[in-house]
C-alpha cells in the first residue's frame, strides 16, 4: 500500500502456511494502482485469476489458495486456471 506501480517484469510473491480462502484473500485499500492478481494451490496450480482495482474492497480466491502472485495489469491474460507456475526458489547465504 502506499507505494509505486510495479515494474513490469516484476511481481510480489505471498506465500502461506496452508491453502485457505480467506487467508489468502486481499484488499486494496490504500493501493494507488490496479493489479492481476494469481491464486495458486499448495501444487502451484492456478485456481483464479482477478483483476483487483485500487480502492475497491476485499477480493477472496474462488478456491484455496497458498500462494498468491500480484503482478502488473498487463500480465492478467497470461494465467488461467489449471495452469502450473513453476519458479525457482531462493537459497539463503
Amino acid at each position: 500500500m502506499g507505494r509505486a506501480p510495479l515494474p513490469e517484469d516484476r511481481g510480489l510473491l505471498f506465500i502461506f502456511p496452508q491453502a485457505s480462502r480467506w487467508g489468502s484473500a486481499i484488499h486494496m485499500f490504500g493501493m494507488r494502482f490496479d493489479l492481476a492478481v494469481v491464486w495458486l494451490d499448495e501444487t502451484r496450480r492456478v485456481v483464479d485469476v482477478r483483476l483487483a482495482r485500487r480502492w475497491r474492497s476485499v477480493c477472496v480466491p474462488r478456491r484455496p489458495a497458498r500462494y498468491v502472485l500480484e503482478l502488473p495489469v498487463s500480465w492478467l491474460e497470461a494465467f488461467t486456471p489449471g495452469d502450473e507456475v513453476t519458479w525457482d526458489e531462493a537459497t539463503k547465504s
